[in-house]
Formats: structure tokens, sequence, C-alpha cells
């Protein structure tokens, strides 16, 4: 037998730092790939400054495939699996030693090595050696390494998942993995690489909106935008430099980037409040034993498909057997597990086992003791163990425990219960039958580990448990507990005004009532319920991708001044018709001053300038509102149709910038009887100029080029206006709409007629 390096290199890297990857099941190795590449980074750089610094370390995702041998492979698996694997290696190359039986179960151990290997001396080793810095380490445990990914995950103080700009990769299952690691072992953050893709400029908040809403809804709570590029070629080369065709181009080179920090300020509220306390859920599935693996749940657990598939009524989080042997514990009947700093997960009602043939005698006699504590479970009983360690024993003992569990009979047509100590076990009928996975999931198996979710929802159901949400309209949510309140996130996945009616599964009993934070305007105000024996019920308006926070609590604000209904209309006080002025930027090819006789899109526009302009233009007028103003009553600008940002200003007083549905500021403070004057600034994106600058007479005018060496010293042709690294063909042809369309209305909200509503 020999061995040799898989021949896999670091990538992407400049050329300095192209190279073959480090042994990850040597300790020895990663010290001296840390030493000679993080720590000199570390080095020079200040820590834990209050504005910048080296806070983490981070694994990024397992790109360069995976290893299977190292120099004391041999001993390590001796160690870990406690028998000698020469005979056996011939597996290695499909040699059926001891036959298929056992050739399988040795690679299967082989595979265990691998993992143990990975987590002790690559991922546990690399969270000591930040430590030692005083540094964190992130990990985006999946795509090709050897180990489980919840296993992998599980190490890292933050766990990190990512997913793609809207048309690109479905990376739901990463999601999926990072927090659920999180949500069982009680970690705060969950982050994720966030917006990845190649969408050339297109995105912008409210896009980005839907999106957001939906990570959020997942369990996320950190966004690492991809990508924040360097921007060292000063304001005259924008957009500037990229990450080659990749990323979201999160940079101070967009256009719109002076008016940004509001859709920041929504990320970084909702983001807070979605770190407080621990997530609810009712179902914790059990992954299988053998790795490599991903988790995926049954796809009718996720309510649509692709990239904005969300969770139902009964959410769910996964542990693997790792977890569940060496840190689950039951509270009351639920199955929680004790995280790093000895708090408590998530409290599950529900632990659903892998319908697999094998089992090691371990995870199945952790399984015994759950159920006799108190867990409930759902589950088929195993036949043997996949391992070779003390074969044939091993299979015996698994059927020994299986036995007295299950008993001896067979599984039965229907669903049954069985009693054991102070717990219970589901099986029989739809609730231990593996179902078809979508065909679209290529190259894997075709059936799921798991039952149909809606057979899962049935035991719940019998159990006397309410789905934690429900509403028959299209909103998504994700529910956080502390010992004070009852948090839900709550995002209407449309791109209509809705009025849905919706449940949460608060007890009145426990005296909590809810409010509507708002976490775009910052307002909290009282809501109108209706109390059932064990939830409530709230009818709310949202618009177009709005999102809320309902959150439960005793406070005295709450009870008091309860509205009649949360349902709103708004109506039309003051219509401000043209003319405007419109100022734009010279510098970025538009009209200094213009004159705009009603509101228009910039791309119908008969002058060049405007019509391919990208960057901020003001507007500004004169208006008179001759009604009486009272700042107690909110009054609001409702801004109409905007591409794609737009910032206030109402008598020399800033109201903010507008980036989401409803496109309005409250103008209760500023407006004043009489003369008022109107300046209103918007942003559009660059795919504008882009276009502009290819056109006869502006494309290909200038040479940049870098005396220091600066991208390569090579001499680049630009625009007459725009500048950037991202090269190649653009996927558009025709400019995007842009400016203030209107109509610019001042208005009021009054109550919905509820009698009119078609809407549930």
């Amino acid at each position: 037998m020999v061995r040799r390096t898989s021949g896999a290199t670091s990538r992407p890297a400049p050329q300095g730092g192209l190279g073959f990857e480090c042994d990850k099941f040597d300790k020895a190795a990663l010290d001296h790939h840390y030493s000679q590449y993080a720590g000199k980074l570390i080095d020079r750089v200040e820590q834990d400054s209050p504005v910048h610094g080296v806070t983490t370390i981070h694994i990024d995702s397992w790109e360069m495939g995976a290893q299977n041998w190292t120099d004391d492979f041999v001993a390590q698996f001796r160690r870990l699996r406690g028998y000698d694997p020469i005979p056996y290696l011939p597996a290695y190359a499909g040699r059926l030693v001891g036959g298929r039986d056992v050739a399988e179960r040795f690679l299967w151990d082989v595979r265990q090595t691998s993992q143990d290997l990975i987590l002790a001396n690559h991922a546990e080793h690399m969270k000591m050696l930040a430590r030692q810095d005083g540094l964190k380490l992130s990990i985006e445990p999946y795509d090709m390494n050897p180990a489980s990914d919840l296993n992998l995950g599980a190490v890292a103080d933050v766990p990190m998942c990512e997913f793609w700009g809207h048309g690109f990769h479905d990376t739901t299952y990463s999601c999926v993995e990072a927090t659920s690691i999180a949500h069982v072992l009680g970690k705060t953050i969950v982050a994720a690489e966030a917006f990845t893709g190649r969408t050339q400029y297109r995105e912008h908040p409210w896009a980005m909106k839907t999106l957001t809403d939906w990570a959020f809804c997942m369990g996320i709570n950190r966004l690492v935008f991809h990508t924040f590029a360097h921007k060292p070629l000063g304001d005259q080369y924008r957009p500037g430099m990229t990450m080659g065709p990749y990323g979201t181009h999160w940079d101070r080179g967009q256009t719109f980037w002076p008016m940004v920090d509001s859709y920041h300020q929504y990320v970084t509220r909702c983001s807070h409040l979605l770190r407080q306390g621990t997530h609810v859920a009712d179902i914790l599935y059990l992954t299988p034993e053998g790795v490599p693996h991903i988790f995926r749940p049954p796809h009718t657990a996720l309510d649509g498909s692709g990239q904005l598939a969300d969770q139902r009524g009964y959410r769910f989080d996964a542990c693997s057997s790792k977890m569940l042997i060496e840190r689950a514990e039951v509270v009351g009947d639920r199955i929680a597990f004790r995280g790093d700093d000895g708090r408590l997960g998530t409290h599950y009602r529900l632990l659903v086992m892998p319908l697999a043939e094998s089992m090691t005698p371990e995870l199945l006699k952790r399984i015994h003791t759950l159920v006799a504590e108190g867990a409930t479970v759902v589950g088929a009983p195993p036949e043997r163990s996949p391992s070779l360690m003390d074969y044939p024993q091993c299979d015996d003992a698994v059927q020994r425990i299986a036995r007295s569990l299950w008993g001896d009979s067979s599984v039965p047509d229907e669903v049954q219960v069985i009693e054991h100590g102070r717990g219970r076990i589901y099986w029989g009928g739809e609730s231990t039958r593996r179902i078809d996975r979508p065909s679209n999931l290529a190259n894997k198996e075709k059936q799921s580990w798991y039952s149909d979710y809606q057979a899962t929802a049935k035991i719940l159901e019998q159990l006397g448990v309410r789905k934690d949400f429900e509403t028959a309209g299209p909103v998504r949510f994700i529910h956080r507990h502390t010992s004070s309140r009852d948090i839900y996130f709550i995002a209407n996945e449309s791109d209509e005004n809705i009025h849905p009616s919706m449940t949460f599964r608060v007890s009145p009993s426990s005296g909590r009532v809810p409010e509507l934070w708002d976490p775009v305007t910052c307002q909290r105000k009282p809501l109108a319920f209706e109390k059932n024996q064990d939830f409530f019920t709230i009818r709310q308006t949202f618009a177009p991708r709005q999102s809320y926070f309902v959150v439960f609590s005793q406070s005295s604000a709450a009870s008091q001044d309860l509205p009649d209904s949360n349902l709103v209309m708004d109506r039309t006080v003051a219509l401000i018709d043209g003319p405007w002025n419109v100022s734009f930027d010279p510098n970025a090819g538009g009209p200094e001053s213009t004159t705009f006789e009603s509101l228009q899109d910039w791309t119908s526009h008969d002058e060049s300038g405007i019509r391919y302009y990208s960057g901020i233009a003001e507007y500004s007028r004169l208006f008179r509102y001759d009604q009486a103003v009272d700042p107690d009553q909110p009054i609001y600008l409702d801004l109409g149709v905007v591409h794609d940002l737009a910032r206030v200003r109402l008598n020399d007083q800033d109201l903010g910038v507008v980036w989401c549905a409803p496109w309005r500021v409250d103008v209760s403070s500023a407006l004043l009887k009489g003369e008022n004057r109107l300046v209103i600034e918007v942003a559009n994106r660059w795919r504008n100029r882009l276009l502009g600058d290819r056109q006869p007479g502006d494309a290909d005018v200038r040479t940049v080029q870098f005396d220091t060496g600066l991208l390569g010293g090579k001499a680049m042709r630009a625009g007459r206006y725009s500048f950037t690294t991202l090269r190649g063909r653009w996927t558009f042809s025709e400019p995007e709409p842009s400016g203030l369309l209107g109509p610019v209305r001042i208005t009021r909200d009054e109550p919905l007629d509820q009698t009119r509503l078609d809407a549930p």
C-alpha cells in the first residue's frame, strides 16, 4: 500500500498564497500553517478595537475535497476504534476483505476515524489556537468535508451557513444545519455568508428585503455580506474593484451607499432581537451516524421549495448522534442539550429517529435512557451495528436493546405507542415509513431518512400541541422565548397589501399581551387581539414585504389604550404635483439642473445623461398645506413608486431614508400650515451608467493604469464615468427603472372596513 497527496491546492488565492492544503489530521501541520499565515496577520493588526481589528478566525466552506490518510493514521485508528486496520487496508482499493459486510463495516470505521481526527486535530485545535490569540472561531461546516456537517459546525463559537442571491444556488440545507447547531447547543449567533451571487450590480435594499427576512425566519441573525471589496482606487474609479464576478458588491463604491444605513439599522435591530432567549421548536431530527453527512429534512417539512422554502407551524432542528450521546438530557418531557457555557438550548417535544437499519449500541442505549427518563421518540428499531468494532457482539447488543424498547413484534400497519419508563415511542404506519426525495435532488438517495412531516405533525396534534404559528396568509415566522417575553418575527412574503388573521401559541394565562414593534421605524404600539384558551389571535395589516415583531410581555404599556382593530388603510389628504426642480451630479454625467413638469422614469427621458444616469439626484419644490397640523397625530408623506432609495427633508428637517414599503415617512413634526419646502434625494443602481458607458462617445475613452503595480500594472480601458474590475459580458441590456415616480401624497391612516376584505 502506498499513499500520495490528492493534489488539492488552496484557492482562491493570490500567487503567493497558492500551495497544497495542509494535513487536517495533524495538529503539527496546522500549527505550522497557522503561524505562517493567520499568525503573521494577527501580529500586525490591532485586536478587539471598538471600530476595527481582528475578532474571529474563520474556516470557510470545505471546497477542496476530503482526505482519508495521514502519517500516523494506523496508530490513530487503533486508538479510536480498538482494532488493527492493517488486515483490512485492501478495502481502500475495493477489495472485499472478509466479504462485503465486513469490508463495508471497516470502511464505515475508517470514515468515523477521519471525522474524529478532523474534529480533534483540526477544528478543535484551530479553536484552541484562536483562543490563545483572544479570538473566536466561526465555521461553514459543509461542502465535501469528511465529517458530519453538524459535528464539524458544533465546534464553532459561531456556526455559519450561506445563501445566494435570487436565481443562483439553493443552499437552504446549509442554513438549516447552521441554525440547528446553534439552536440545539444554545449558541447565540448564527452567521451567514449573505447574498452571494453574480448579480452585476442588480441588488439594492428593497430587492434584498424578502431574502433578508427569509434568512431571519430561518434563524440567521448575523449577515456577513458577500462581498465588501477593498476600494483603494479613489472615488474617480467607481464602482471600483470587485471579487471577480461574485457577490453583491456591498461597499462604498455603490451609488446608494450614503443612504444604506437605514437598511443596516433594520438588519441590526432584527439581529439583536433574534439573539434574545432561545429558539422555539417542537421537532428534533436525529441524523444517521455514518459520515460524511449533510442533514436534509423531509422535503415536506418545508413550505415551498428552492431558495425561499420556509419552516411550517411545527418548527424543527436537527442533531447528530454525537450531540445526543454527549449533551442531551430530559427536562420534564422534553429533550434539551447543554451547551459549552452550561446553558440549555431549545427544548424539543419529539425526537425523530432516522429510519436506518443500523445503529451503534452506544447511540441506541442513549435513546433507551432518554425514553426511560421521559422523552417522546418516533422511530423503528435498528437491526444491527454499522461498525466492525466488537463485531459480531455489537449486533447482538443492538438487537437486545431494541427488544427492550420495541418488543419482538413486527412493524405495525398503524401508528402505535409504546410506553417505557416515563417516556414513550411512536412507531408503525406513516410515522416510520420513509418518503421519496424530490426528483430534483440529483445524486442523492431516492428516499429520505425520515417519514412524512405530516405524520410527525399528527403525533404532536395527538399530544395536544398546537402549531406555534398559523395563518392562511403569505406570512413567514420565527419565535424566540425568554424568561420575560415571547418574541415573534413575522414577515409578508408577498408583494401585496395583506390583512391576515394569525394565531400565536402563547397562553393568555401567562399574563403576557402583545405589542407590535416595527424594526424599520422603531415604533411600538399595543395590538388588538382575541384571547383563546391557549393562544392569541391577531389580525394585522402588512404592506408589501413588510415585517414586524409581535412581542408578548407583561408590559403595562401593552395593556393600555388597545385599539379596536389593527387593520388600517391610508387616505390621501393632499397631492403634491409637479413641476419639480431636479439636480443631477455632472461628474456622473447628469445635468446640473433641469425641470420635470411631472414625475417620470429617468430611463424614459430624451437626454442620455438622465437616461443612463446612476447616482443620487435631488428633487425639490415648494408646496402649500392649508390644513391645521397636530404634531401628536401621525401624518405621512407617501412617495409612491421609488427606484431605489430616497432621503426626505421637509423644511430643512431630515426625516430619514425610505427604502421599503410602505414608501413613506412621518412628517407630523416638520409639516407646516402654509408654505413648505420639500427636498427628496433619490439614488438608483450602477447598471444604467455601466450601459451608458458602452454607448458610442462614452465607451473606452479612459485608460486606467497604476504605477504601483495595482491590478497587475495593466492598462485597462474604461468608460467616461465608470470603472469596474468586473469584466466580461453583461447579462442586462436595458437600463433599469430609476427615480421618483410617485404619486407623492400627504396621507393619514384610518380604520379599514373589515366587511370589505376578501383576504383571510
